[in-house]
């Protein structure tokens, strides 16, 4: 990671920042080329490099604003789309500690002698580990001053950027998913909603197997988290390492699967997106909490999606058409949400394919996602299906799900893990 001295987050240095890095690309992208990869074949690497170090530098609602679009409309975006915003996560600057220690109260830091590098550091705040009174490890995690004003401003300048750019196909609805960008960076800098969800996330899943950090609630405020510190793994470095047998990837899966179905179906609440960055693995002699096998750990609770219970009964609706192989119920719960209005003609056939590729494990028994090449596949043809977009306008809500089922096929294929799928969903479609 690289150091920061100061992050621009005054309304006027941001601004300035954002309109350099509007001028630098429109200055690099005014070739005869008609398409992305033929401009950029004209260019010096490092030019395009500096417009995503500069976006880096800032921080903010426009480089997270960037990851989450990536994250929950991948499968939707153009290869070159996905490769330039993809580059934004890559960018790991952290905020020198000197900075950042003014943001913590000095009572805080006397007492949680908290290490002045950081554990981690994202777009709109930095992790560094402590230790408490008592002695328990803790990581705190830190929102950048000013972050949070900025989101209008930063988000338009994205659609700017984007837009000038020719990333995206004319058909997108970019101005859908950046309301829905915007709606969850809200939620990101929320620390005192993410407290009270994690917690929440704890009591749910209190005897199943799987650790959610205690909040330390006089160590937190709106801009500060403070939770216990979870020695786990994440999961690269376990399979790099081989450190997993057949039959504990089976069972992290399943356990994986399932905690993303009572999510869904009986909690109506989702953790964000399903990417192995806001989960870690404890081992048996890793935590000072009793684990007998691998245990997942679930981190990071500031982009939770909450989902009305009319739209996920839907959702349940259309899953069990899909199951049943009957198109008229499947047909009906998309109606019910909104998505095929009257007097536009729609490609039925290819909505009909599209639902029985996403729910195609719910109907094999025990499914091998190591072998299977259902998240590519998905992704495929997602972009086919972008081409009825704009006919199918389609929820919020909806998109958001697929995309996390996206992710939690991919994350179960990393793992190699054999789910009997059909079995663990059962009970939720009764």
């Amino acid at each position: 990671m690289k150091s920061l001295k100061k992050i621009k987050s005054g309304l006027f240095q941001r601004n300035f920042g954002l309109a350099k890095v509007l001028l630098d690309s429109r200055s690099l992208l005014t070739g005869r080329a008609e398409n992305l990869l033929g401009q950029l074949s004209h260019l010096a690497p490092d030019k395009l490099q500096n417009i995503v170090s500069e976006l880096g530098m800032m921080k903010g609602s426009l480089m997270k604003g960037g990851q989450l679009l990536l994250h929950y409309a991948g499968p939707y975006l153009s290869p070159e789309a996905r490769e330039w915003l993809s580059q934004l996560e890559s960018q790991s600057y952290f905020l020198e500690w000197e900075q950042i220690k003014n943001q913590i109260p000095l009572a805080w830091r006397e007492e949680l002698k908290i290490e002045s590098s950081p554990l981690a550091a994202a777009s709109l705040g930095q992790v560094h580990r402590g230790l408490s009174p008592s002695g328990i490890p803790v990581a705190m995690k830190i929102q950048y001053l000013g972050v949070d004003k900025a989101i209008d401003n930063d988000l338009l300048a994205l659609k700017l950027l984007l837009g000038m750019m020719k990333l995206l196909p004319q058909e997108f609805p970019l101005d859908t998913f950046l309301e829905e960008i915007k709606t969850m960076l809200a939620y990101e800098m929320d620390y005192k909603r993410e407290a009270r969800l994690t917690k929440f996330f704890g009591e749910k899943f209190q005897g199943e197997g799987v650790i959610v950090p205690a909040v330390e609630d006089q160590y937190s405020h709106d801009k500060i988290l403070t939770t216990h510190f979870i020695p786990g793994t994440s999961l690269r470095e376990l399979l790099k390492a081989n450190a997993l047998s057949q039959s504990e990837r089976d069972e992290l899966g399943r356990k994986f699967l399932r905690i993303f179905l009572r999510e869904l179906f009986e909690i109506g609440k989702i953790q964000s997106d399903a990417h192995a960055g806001n989960y870690l693995i404890v081992m048996p002699g890793q935590s000072t909490q009793p684990v007998e096998r691998p245990t997942w750990a679930l981190l990071d609770f500031g982009a939770v999606k909450e989902v009305p219970e009319s739209f996920l009964l839907l959702y349940r609706q259309m899953v069990r058409g899909v199951i049943l192989q009957d198109r008229d119920l499947y047909f009906r719960a998309f109606e019910g949400m909104g998505f095929l209005q009257s007097g536009r003609e729609v490609d039925r056939g290819r909505l009909w394919s599209y639902g029985e590729l996403l729910t195609e494990p719910f109907r094999h028994g025990v499914y091998d996602f190591g072998a299977s090449d259902l998240p590519q596949t998905l992704m495929k043809q997602s972009q086919q299906l972008m081409q009825d977009v704009s006919k199918l306008s389609p929820p919020a809500d909806l998109l958001f799900i697929d995309r996390k089922i996206g992710g939690t096929y991919f994350m179960l294929k990393t793992l190699g893990a054999r789910v009997n799928v059909d079995e663990e969903i059962a009970p939720f479609l009764k």
